[in-house]
């Protein structure tokens, strides 16, 4: 149940030289970071291939071993002087586990010196019903390169389109947003013009992209650090978790507001995050769970340091009408210290964070362990200090 057809006009040892010659081209290609197929096509051999498959063959037996099998696979590749490069693949009930796909189509092929390329996933009425169509397609040409994405519910409804304009060098990969009106959710989402992610290879990231929805916002800037790099710093405020999930096969019924602070620091040795979490109206199958608080920090520097408080409130009520099912590990925190002399001022409290600094923390680690100690605010110690600090150097 398997039969490959592979032909070609050179002999066997012209044959292997047009290969060996072409993946030297494309090799020097990679390492000048400019892919340009015009003058990789005239390397590569003329060929013909023809591949098609059924379910009782050694290639599926080899894929059931990992839990992946197909009902049909039939692939398609040319090259001759009178058409352009073109792979196409089509393959029928590909199953992964218990997800079945019923048609996969992917393909490359030259247009001109562009690599072009498609991926498309279809399925029939009543599976997958909310990823009927989904798919990706763009294209490669010297360093730069495009990628859109797309997806639609059997209602003919698109829940998320949008994409990716790349470029790179030898130092840095570079990305924008496209188009300026994309999709997400089923909804239109506005992108500010000239967004961009850059990458470096020395570990630095840049950011500028702000994505709005009526009240909903996704923003990724860069902003200045504590240390000698920038801070990353993800905004989000009022995105709609249920809108976000129906765009998935098999999503929990899990509804409600999420809201993120959250700021990284990757720097060429270490990385930390800090910052806090929300989700407003937690709701589980329409049964209100609550409004959970979460508040985050790691740092990885020679060793790994990390802190997280949950708060949550509701699960009490809704565990009062709704029995628990499943596993649950409660980590419940110990009494607090009880404070003889009374709340501790800020003025108390900056002395402290003094001595630490004295000491030789950091200012940052030096608030966030005073803020621990006494329960204030770290953004009112750290901007105490810094007027501490400018009133010493008056």
């Amino acid at each position: 149940d398997l039969a490959l057809t592979f032909t070609s006009p050179d002999p066997l040892d012209s044959l292997i030289a047009a290969l060996s010659r072409s993946a030297g081209v494309l090799a020097q290609q990679i390492s000048a970071q400019s892919v340009d197929m015009e003058q990789l096509k005239p390397a590569l051999p003329d060929f013909r291939l023809r591949i098609a498959a059924g379910r009782d063959n050694i290639l599926n037996s080899f894929l059931r071993a990992r839990n992946i099998s197909f009902g049909k696979l039939a692939v398609e590749g040319d090259n001759c002087d009178s058409l352009p490069v073109s792979v196409h693949m089509r393959t029928e009930r590909l199953a992964y586990g218990s997800v079945v796909l019923d048609t996969v189509t992917a393909g490359i092929f030259q247009q001109g010196n562009r690599l072009k390329y498609a991926l498309r996933l279809a399925n029939a009425p009543g599976n997958l019903d909310n990823i009927a169509v989904a798919g990706l397609y763009g294209h490669i040409v010297q360093n730069t390169g495009q990628v859109n994405l797309y997806q639609q519910n059997r209602a003919g409804r698109e829940g998320f389109r949008f994409g990716f304009d790349v470029a790179w060098n030898d130092s840095l990969v570079r990305a924008g947003m496209t188009p300026l009106n994309p999709l997400f959710g089923f909804e239109p989402w506005s992108v500010n013009p000239g967004n961009y992610l850059v990458y470096r290879f020395d570990k630095r990231l840049e950011a500028d992209l702000d994505l709005t929805h009526g009240d909903q916002r996704v923003a990724l800037h860069t902003t200045p650090g504590d240390g000698s790099a920038d801070d990353i710093r993800l905004d989000i405020a009022g995105l709609n978790i249920g809108s976000a999930l129906g765009l998935f096969p098999s999503a929990p019924p899990v509804d409600g507001v999420l809201g993120a602070n959250i700021a990284l620091d990757l720097a060429t040795d270490s990385l930390s995050l800090r910052g806090g979490l929300s989700v407003a109206e937690l709701t589980y199958d329409k049964q209100r769970f609550g409004n959970v608080d979460l508040g985050l920090f790691y740092k990885q520097d020679q060793g790994h340091l990390a802190d997280a408080r949950l708060t949550l409130d509701g699960a009490v009520a809704y565990y009062e009408t709704q029995p628990p099912r499943g596993e649950y590990v409660l980590i419940v925190e110990g009494a607090p210290k009880q404070q003889e002399s009374g709340p501790v001022s800020e003025e108390e409290a900056l002395m402290r964070v003094q001595a630490l600094l004295a000491e030789g923390l950091s200012r940052k680690d030096a608030v966030r362990q005073v803020a621990a100690e006494t329960g204030l605010a770290k953004n009112q110690l750290y901007d105490a200090a810094l007027r501490a600090q400018h009133t010493e150097t008056e």
